[in-house]
């Protein structure tokens, strides 16, 4: 792939500016169609910064992964954001449409899974993230809206679980672990302790003894925290709903590792499932299994 392109996207694809797909914190994306092939894709419209092109080049080092979203082309243009903006140099990040939508949408309408519907699920996020950790890549935000799905077979209208590609998306928290991370960018439902207490914003009274290194374990646990949701329908460290204060809600219980082991679809877990999620959220990050680990954990080689 040639990694940045100076012409124009116009060139090659029709963007469709009027059908958004979604925004976030690090861009807007659109669909698109290339003009040769007619074939449609998703576009994601960010600023030409640092920050996004060591995202572009992160993401497209897993071109062959099945469980990434590939990249296929990108472009250097100058666009407007906004009509009351100055034009500015911007990427367009030409990626394959994943049709279906993301996991957080398939959790609404599903609300809670069996142990084989989220294991089938599970496994597909976790050999999407050992492709990076490989690599020496953490994703650094593993939630449910940067999990995004696409039917294995285009003509098929079916919606079964079984039909779908679960893909990661959104590297814009992405980092080499050897090299660390000097931003933080994360979702507190689903972030370790060693991020809640890096944060200043969360944690009021820092201390030097706390761990604080994000690293590929930070993505074991945010990927436990959205098993924990699949298979309960509640996040694990709101133990308490009625909290008028949830970030101190939030922070306390992650900090303690104090995630929910109470009402009815807790109970109804199996012995293993329990026990990988007693080996997961693990405070200290050296006790907490590696995605290595995970793999091979009774809970995930019985589906």
């Amino acid at each position: 792939m040639n990694m940045y392109k100076k012409t124009s996207i116009t060139l090659d694809y029709q963007v469709d500016f009027r059908n958004k797909l979604g925004s976030g914190l690090h861009g807007v994306v659109f669909e698109c169609k290339n003009k040769i092939s007619k074939k449609k894709y998703a576009v994601k419209l960010v600023y030409d910064t640092e920050n996004n092109r060591q995202e572009v080049e992160l993401q497209s080092k897993f071109q062959s992964s099945d469980n990434v979203v590939r990249i296929v082309d990108v472009y250097e243009n100058t666009f407007r954001m906004g009509k009351s903006n100055p034009l500015a140099k911007c990427l367009f990040i030409v990626m394959d449409l994943m049709k279906s939508g993301d996991l957080y949408s398939l959790i609404e309408n599903y609300c809670v899974f069996t142990e084989s519907q989220a294991a089938h699920i599970f496994k597909q996020i976790a050999c999407g993230l050992f492709d990076l950790h490989k690599d020496g890549i953490v994703h650094g935000d593993i939630k449910p809206e940067n999990i995004l799905l696409n039917t294995q077979d285009s003509q098929s209208e079916s919606n079964t679980l079984t039909q779908y590609q679960y893909k990661l998306a959104d590297f814009g928290s992405s980092f080499v672990e050897r090299e660390g991370s000097s931003e933080l960018s994360f979702t507190p439902f689903y972030a370790p302790p060693e991020v809640l207490l890096k944060d200043t914003t969360w944690n009021k009274t820092p201390s030097p003894n706390q761990k604080t290194t994000q690293s590929s374990k930070s993505d074991v646990w945010s990927l436990g925290s959205v098993l924990y949701l699949l298979l309960t329908g509640s996040v694990p460290f709101v133990t308490d709903p009625t909290s008028s204060d949830m970030t101190y809600e939030i922070f306390n219980s992650t900090t303690k590792g104090d995630y929910c082991r109470e009402g009815e679809n807790w109970q109804q877990l199996s012995p293993k499932a329990k026990d990988l999620f007693h080996r997961i959220f693990k405070v200290d990050p050296a006790e907490r299994l590696s995605l290595d680990e995970v793999l091979v954990h009774p809970w995930v080689l019985q589906f």
